[in-house]
């Protein structure tokens, strides 16, 4: 059956379902801010630190200004396409009870998958020790009282996070000339923590005595704490689940701006398309007919690249808890 445009056509109620579909355990959004671009493929530039360079600007009447310099480098971004399908056959539509819109749901289940893979690419990222430079990772291991011991001991035991907490501070900053604002943590740690002797010790004296996370704020002197609940299955399709961890048990100190701006530095930035083919908002969001298995297929795509900006703007301790 030839295809007509009643059968293919870019869905704007469906697309808005996508675009407004938000999955709170994600936390990719946060840590790696979406840049919206009107182009597939770009460069972005990477400014220098010659502002933080202390100039003699003493001037004597009659003299000329000194010049000062600064330079601009580049990097190349390339929004490569992500989507999915699902399929809805006719027979559901047609029984649906009211208030129920099997489409509208699909959408949410195909839109959730493809975040899901974006949270994963995101976490694979920034839970990579290498991917820091030397003076912004630290990895932890066994009990003690050392800033090398991990966290998950509720004793005297249990590892140093405030010294290594003021270690992420200096490094970040002497590495981009702002403090970490942001502190990821992996559920296990999140858990370790509020447990954690020394945690306990400081807040005796507070009036809840519950440790929240915005006391963890507090506590470790950034403006968040963020904490990464994301699961995912490690086994095959058709196997039992086996969910765990998609951070991992390791913690994070970031800087990231309070939104995307070019003279802004940040550990990562999404670029994201937003003008790609039938696109809404760098979504886009398809509807067709496929009669050889009579149902609708909605479509869901996006195109973006996820780029860690500066490898000195976090501080990453692996295996924070064992």
């Amino acid at each position: 059956m030839p295809i007509s445009l009643d059968m293919i056509h870019n869905d704007v109620a469906l697309a808005n379902v996508s675009i407004a579909y938000k999955n709170p355990d994600l936390v990719c959004d946060i840590l790696s801010p979406v840049v919206l671009v009107e182009k597939q493929s770009d460069k972005y530039w990477i400014y220098d630190k010659e502002s933080f360079r202390v100039e003699n600007d003493l001037r004597k009447p009659g003299s000329k200004f000194k010049q000062i310099d600064w330079e601009l480098s580049s990097d190349t971004f390339y929004a490569e396409g992500h989507g999915l399908e699902g399929k809805v056959p006719v027979e559901f539509t047609q029984q649906q009870d009211p208030g129920l819109d099997v489409l509208s749901r699909t959408t949410e289940k195909v839109t959730d998958k493809i975040l899901l893979n974006r949270e994963n690419n995101v976490a694979t990222a920034l839970t990579t020790l290498t991917n820091y430079a030397a003076s912004n990772r630290a990895t932890l291991a066994g009990s003690g009282v050392t800033a090398a011991n991990q966290w998950d001991y509720a004793t005297d035991a249990g590892g140093d996070p405030f010294t290594v907490a003021k270690n992420a501070r200096t490094a970040v900053i002497k590495g981009v000339g702002k403090l970490p604002n942001t502190l990821v943590l992996g559920f296990p740690v999140f858990e370790a923590l509020k447990l954690h002797a020394s945690v306990l010790d400081r807040i005796k004296y507070s009036e809840r005595g519950v440790v929240t996370a915005e006391i963890l704020a507090t506590l470790f002197e950034v403006e968040r704490v963020v904490v990464a609940k994301a699961m995912y299955d490690t086994v095959k399709k058709g196997q039992t689940p086996v969910l765990d961890y998609l951070w991992g048990k390791h913690a994070l100190f970031a800087y990231v701006p309070p939104r995307p701006a070019q003279l802004e530095v940040s550990l990562m930035y999404t670029f994201r398309w937003k003008d790609a083919p039938n696109a809404t908002e760098g979504v886009s969001t398809v509807k067709y007919w496929d009669q050889s298995v009579k149902s609708w297929m909605t479509q869901v795509d996006w195109y973006y690249d996820n780029k860690m900006i500066s490898n000195v703007a976090g501080y990453f301790v692996q295996n924070a808890v064992a």
